[in-house]
């Protein structure tokens, strides 16, 4: 009976609702935190992505420096330009498509280009330029197709 008499007292309830309330606004903080952190990356991410695409459309339309003369259609050498003097940051993977098949890409052992196979199709298939997420397990791939074609050439994107 005393036991019961102590739970209802007014101390007991007050620290009871403290407790509810200091619990509820930290998870409430704390969620409130991890979405202005993932808008965060989400920003960063995207600002890479258009500086990424800047510099490839930069490059396309310069020369190529192991003949001096402007790149031109000769897609090819465009991208081993671009493999050769980008490095990927961590995390990172850089492919490139010529038409609709794979060219190159820079390899990681860590992350898994293999299941990204599937998607080459509908990523090939873009009329312009297009940012987006694919989710693979356990990696969520973030994409930026610059979606350019040289004059007089087929189709190519980055």
């Amino acid at each position: 009976m005393g036991t019961i008499r102590a739970l209802r007292s007014a101390r007991v309830r007050i620290l009871a609702s403290i407790v509810l309330l200091v619990a509820a606004s930290t998870l409430g903080s704390v969620i409130a935190i991890r979405q202005i952190l993932l808008i965060r990356l989400d920003d960063r991410i995207e600002s890479g992505l258009v500086q990424e695409t800047s510099e490839f459309r930069e490059l396309v339309g310069g020369r190529d420096p192991t003949t001096g003369r402007p790149f031109g259609t000769d897609v090819q050498a465009i991208f081993d330009t671009y493999l050769r003097r980008n490095v990927p940051g961590e995390g990172e993977v850089l492919l490139t498509f010529i038409g609709r098949r794979p060219y190159k890409y820079t390899p990681r052992r860590d992350y898994p280009v293999q299941e990204l196979t599937s998607r080459y199709s509908a990523w090939t298939s873009l009329r312009r330029s297009e940012q987006g997420t694919t989710e693979t397990s356990p990696w969520r791939a973030t994409r930026s197709r610059s979606g350019w074609r040289p004059r007089g050439a087929g189709r190519a994107c980055g």
